[in-house]
């Protein structure tokens, strides 16, 4: 079947509106590929003319959503701030990386870190890791570190200058929650310190649940309960909240 416009005409075009030329016959279809080298990047492509009519761009190598040549895309990921881990997948598609700031392992897109300034979720939650100030967060909560500083997800070894024992709490886990000494620090049950027997039920769903709780902790009850022979009952004006009813052991 001969070509619906002359084969001069269609190179014409792909020259003037793709910045092509092309290296092979016209394949006399529109949308049939069509073997060119991309003028401005000089490399090979396969565009249609169709596409390249309708001003799709000729080169998927230009395009803003081009495919990467995998050593240039893990350099490009390098010079962000990730060493990457596995074999490259795509633009589009989580890289398992290493965060180089702080030794995260995450998983970012390429396209989301070279094209939008993308970088390490947890850094960006929980700070760089700066070694200066991840010393000082210990030592303003009693820790005093044995080790150099690694990040802030992984066990530091510090000792607690409250109880002299040694612990490995995590730097982000100390700034969140302060006091982390696993011997010494007031969070938890204590089963030796006063405690708070509780029981809470749902009328409408016929439903209890038991517990216990420390007298120092959150989970009390609240100042609006009032005492009966000693136990507490707290009352709500919403039918589906739970009603705890609590006892005191001392």
């Amino acid at each position: 079947m001969p070509p619906s416009i002359p084969a001069s005409v269609a190179a014409a075009d792909m020259r003037e509106l793709g910045n092509a030329e092309p290296l092979e016959p016209y394949p006399g279809r529109a949308r049939d590929p069509w073997m060119c080298r991309h003028i401005p990047c000089n490399q090979v492509i396969y565009p249609n003319r169709n596409n390249v009519m309708n001003g799709q761009g000729a080169c998927i190598w230009c395009a803003p959503n081009a495919p990467k040549n995998p050593e240039e895309a893990a350099a490009a990921m390098l010079e962000h701030g990730f060493i990457v881990l596995v074999d490259f997948l795509g633009t589009g598609k989580p890289w398992l990386s290493q965060c180089v700031a702080a030794g995260h392992i995450v998983a970012p897109r390429c396209d989301n870190v070279t094209g939008r300034a993308g970088g390490c979720r947890f850094c960006k939650r929980y700070g760089p890791g700066d070694p200066n100030e991840a010393v000082a967060d210990m030592r303003a909560v009693g820790f005093r570190p044995l080790q150099p500083f690694k990040n802030i997800a992984s066990p530091w070894l510090p000792l607690c200058e409250r109880c002299q024992k040694v612990s490995a709490p995590r730097l982000n886990n100390v700034r969140n929650r302060g006091e982390c000494c696993q011997h010494c620090a007031r969070y938890g049950l204590d089963p030796g310190a006063p405690a708070r027997l509780y029981v809470l039920s749902h009328a409408e769903y016929g439903a209890a649940k038991i517990g216990i709780t420390g007298l120092r902790t959150a989970r009390t009850v609240s100042s609006g309960s009032r005492a009966t022979a000693g136990c507490c009952l707290l009352r709500s004006s919403s039918p589906r909240a739970w009603t705890p009813t609590a006892w005191s052991r001392r």
